[in-house]
């Protein structure tokens, strides 16, 4: 993680009512959305690959969840790292369709690549993509298996047959209130595996209010820069003994 672009954010956002910790999170889903899959640890039976599921939480018209989101999605459009960013409400299969944006050279053309599946997802409000309507046309269970950056996935539609998905990789960056998570989640789906992968980040003790907030637009172009060779790593990645050890007292 780079520690330089996490500082950065938040203090991009220093003078505004975002708290840091909305901060910090919105810039790991920056660094989150620039790694994609294309970096993993080795953790035995499986790989732990980068991607997060982050909801912002607050109160309604509080703590300035929008502008923790938004900002960071200009940094990385601004980047132009040529990711693929969605931000509206689909159906299952739009939102594979949505995700196959990569392109591949096949001899001398350049083809859509129809089995890369990659995406992420920045929406001001959580149930703008997720609700009961999303639920029950299916999209309560295909982003399980795309947060697990299944290697191969199969996916079944009425339409068009079976879809089969390579190297998939979803990642979100929300806000939402508490009522509104309702909404969004319906409660019978509480004890799915989606909302165990959901990490939501909650904020209730307001910043001192800001009249006209500012923002540095040199820092917000330097830090499009670093997203830059983020973007470029890839590989097995490794974590320190002293995180293994904290892992281990955390989860015993």
């Amino acid at each position: 993680m780079n520690s330089d672009f996490l500082r950065g954010y938040i203090d991009l956002l220093d003078d505004s009512e975002v708290p840091n910790i909305f901060s910090l999170w919105a810039s790991i889903a920056g660094v989150s959305c620039a790694l994609g899959r294309k970096v993993w640890v080795d953790w035995g039976l499986f790989k732990i690959y980068p991607n997060f599921y982050i909801v912002l939480v607050a109160g309604s018209g509080q703590m300035k969840k929008s502008t923790a989101i938004n900002n960071m999605e200009e940094i990385i459009r601004l980047a132009d790292l040529k990711l693929n960013i969605i931000s509206q409400m689909l159906t299952p299969v739009a939102l594979i369709d949505a995700m196959r944006v990569k392109e591949k050279v096949e001899g001398k053309k350049i083809i859509l690549d129809k089995g890369h599946c990659e995406g992420y997802v920045f929406a001001d409000e959580l149930n703008v993509f997720l609700n009961r309507k999303s639920f029950e046309a299916g999209l309560g269970t295909l982003p399980i298996p795309l947060y697990d950056c299944k290697t191969r996935l199969e996916y079944r539609t009425k339409s068009r047959g079976v879809e089969i998905v390579e190297d998939a990789c979803l990642g979100m960056l929300a806000g939402s209130t508490v009522a509104f998570i309702k909404l969004a989640i319906p409660e019978e789906a509480i004890n799915t595996g989606l909302v165990s992968r959901i990490l939501f980040v909650y904020a209730d003790d307001p910043s001192p209010p800001v009249h006209k907030p500012s923002i540095n637009e040199g820092l917000k172009a330097r830090l499009a820069e670093q997203l830059e060779p983020i973007s470029k790593l890839s590989g097995e990645m490794f974590v320190t003994s002293e995180l293994l050890e904290y892992h281990k007292l955390m989860y015993d």
